[in-house]
């Protein structure tokens, strides 16, 4: 029995959701890039870099901007160099953006920061059980983590994300069994993640969602051959590339912009997306992200 979910919520057909048009998505990810450049200007200020990661740099590399029936953009970043970003956005943009981390609040349940422009809603299905949570337009940052440069540390520390991560996925699934079920997630994967759930939840999901945060940059070495982003699509050893070819970068056009992607960007969408990456899908294979109430942009 294969234990992933993911695919099911990237092709999440829920009767409650709001149809987007096109003329909202057109908007959404012009709001979306507003967000991007405010961004890119703290980085450019202080010094951080970063890069286009998953479904936004493939749609630079195809599309030169947003795949088209996408509404998110995703970044990487260093871990050792979020702190200084997180510090300096609030600094110069506090009253516009609200910036979520795991498990802060306790409630918001991703595994990875999420940045928000405030006084605009995008309600995903994650907020609808984080009322703390200010549901704006948004923008995700996935962190690069540092990697073991012994082989055997590497598995150690890569298995117990694994791990942690499946834990992590159950307790979050218990947290949502009554949407899942609302919807018709239940086949014998998500039933049982929600049993394993029931025992974890022992604990609030924000103490499992900190602790594979935790667990994830342990390795303080931030010289290290290889990097990381465990909460990323393909996991600690499917997103696991040298320092050289993800961290360093190159510009490519992005909607006008002159955006940076990893210089490995090829060999970074071969993992992600497989050797025929500038290939659209068909419709019913592409992704799409659900929202639960009309969008309010300005």
């Amino acid at each position: 029995m294969a234990l992933s979910t993911f695919d099911s919520f990237k092709t999440l057909n829920a009767a409650d959701a709001h149809t987007v048009s096109e003329e909202e998505l057109h908007s959404l990810q012009q709001a979306v890039l507003g967000i991007f450049d405010d961004v890119v200007s703290v980085c450019v200020s202080v010094g951080c870099e970063y890069v286009l990661g998953g479904g936004s740099a493939l749609g630079a590399a195809r599309h030169q901007g947003f795949i088209p029936w996408d509404d998110d953009l995703d970044l990487n970043m260093n871990r050792s160099e979020w702190p200084r970003f997180r510090a300096a956005l609030l600094e110069k943009f506090g009253e516009k953006y609200a910036i979520y981390e795991p498990g802060s609040p306790s409630n918001y349940a991703l595994a990875f920061p999420r940045i928000r422009l405030r006084g605009t809603r995008v309600v995903t299905r994650e907020d609808l059980l984080a009322p703390d949570v200010e549901p704006g337009v948004f923008i995700d940052v996935f962190l690069f983590e540092n990697v073991p440069d012994c082989g055997l540390m590497r598995r150690l520390h890569g298995w117990g994300s694994l791990a942690l991560g499946f834990l992590y996925s159950c307790r979050k699934q218990f947290f949502e069994r009554k949407l899942l079920r609302k919807w018709g997630l239940d086949g014998a994967a998500f039933r049982l993640k929600r049993t394993l759930g029931f025992f974890l939840a022992v604990l609030p999901l924000g103490c499992w969602t900190r602790l594979w945060d935790w667990w994830n940059r342990m390795c303080g070495n931030t010289s290290s051959r290889f990097v990381t982003c465990p909460v990323g699509r393909r996991h600690y050893f499917g997103e696991l590339a040298t320092r050289e070819e993800m961290v360093g970068s190159r510009k490519i056009d992005f909607e006008g912009r002159s955006a940076c992607v990893p210089v490995g960007l090829e060999a970074y969408l071969t993992r992600l997306y497989g050797p025929d990456y500038l290939t659209p899908p068909p419709p019913e294979k592409r992704e799409r992200h659900v929202v639960f109430e009309p969008l309010k942009l300005s």
